[in-house]
């Protein structure tokens, strides 16, 4: 005998809210309903809200740290690099031919 998994859907939230709001209205009426509504979506305004804000500072604090590095990076040690890079393309051409491994190196 051969057993056939089939799926079943589960029933979905719609039924779990509908007790909850008869619950609601059962102990305070529509006023404690309405109350529990505002609060629900006050606090998904907040988080929101929250998320806005920390998205915010983190960018600022990116943004801040990019600049620091940005005004780390002094003349000398760009020239630094720059000469090196140069001596190395010039090491590279002593042989009068440049291969894919020394580019490679080089990039």
């Amino acid at each position: 005998m051969r057993y056939q998994y089939q799926y079943h859907n589960r029933p979905g939230c719609g039924g779990c809210l509908l007790v909850i709001a008869l619950i609601l209205l059962a102990l305070g009426g529509a006023p404690l309903l309405i109350d529990v509504i505002g609060m629900l979506l006050a606090g998904g305004l907040l988080l929101f809200l929250a998320m806005i804000a920390g998205f915010w500072a983190f960018s600022f604090y990116i943004k801040r740290r990019v600049s620091q590095y940005e005004q780390g990076q002094t003349e000398a040690r760009n020239n630094f690099v720059s000469l090196l890079v140069h001596i190395l393309v010039k090491v590279a051409q002593i042989d009068g031919k440049i291969t894919r491994e020394e580019l490679h190196v080089l990039g």
